[in-house]
């Protein structure tokens, strides 16, 4: 019941912290989609649009999302870029499945986690945004979470077993009292027994 109930926690807070990276990614391509499309409507052109949103990605968020990479893509042209940590930009293939919003894949030896959202834009047409980032942090938080129930459950393990063998032994002790109290009347009895058994015999002899 333990291990079941542990592996049931564990599960449960995977999937958070997952989701809290996930949301990450979908904040992040959702402020920039917002700036898009207003540059776009400010300057009453989707080129003039976008090279202000160049602009505005190299000053005003810049500094963002600082474990985000960030690509958006107008049909496989890269239309701006934020670079992630090692300069790491998501790059759009035609191949992405559109109905797959989140997905795993790697950089180098790392696990990356990217997330691809198709928008409409007013009067530009559709863009592509991806964002990644690196799943290290994401990995190593998980592992603590499992390092803590392999330590914990053997230990939970032992503290029942001592805890129940306890409660037994002061449970039975009542039990174990009686009987040795019962045992030293039979003995008791059997003394008496022998001693008058002797006297009967003494008194015959004579």
């Amino acid at each position: 019941v333990l291990i079941g109930f542990s592996v049931g926690v564990y599960s449960l807070l995977a999937q958070n912290v997952r989701a809290d990276a996930d949301r990450q990614l979908a904040g992040a391509i959702d402020i920039l989609f917002r700036s898009l499309g207003h540059e776009i409507e400010e300057h009453e052109g989707k080129l003039q649009g976008e090279e202000a949103f160049r602009g505005v990605i190299d000053t005003v968020y810049r500094d963002s999302f600082p474990g985000v990479g960030i690509g958006v893509y107008d049909s496989g042209r890269l239309v701006a870029a934020k670079p992630g940590p090692g300069g790491i930009v998501p790059k759009f293939a035609a191949s992405h499945d559109e109905n797959a919003e989140f997905w795993d894949t790697t950089v180098g030896q790392e696990p990356w986690r990217l997330a691809l959202q198709d928008r409409p834009i007013q009067n530009a047409g559709r863009y592509q945004f991806l964002s990644t980032a690196s799943e290290v942090q994401v990995e190593a938080e998980l592992a603590n979470v499992r390092r803590i129930f392999f330590l914990s459950i053997p230990l939970a393990l032992a503290a029942a077993a001592i805890g129940g063998f306890l409660l037994a032994r002061k449970s039975l002790a009542p039990v174990v009292e009686m009987s040795e109290i019962r045992s030293e009347e039979h003995t008791s009895e059997l003394q008496s027994q022998s001693t008058i058994s002797y006297a009967v015999f003494c008194l015959k002899k004579k």
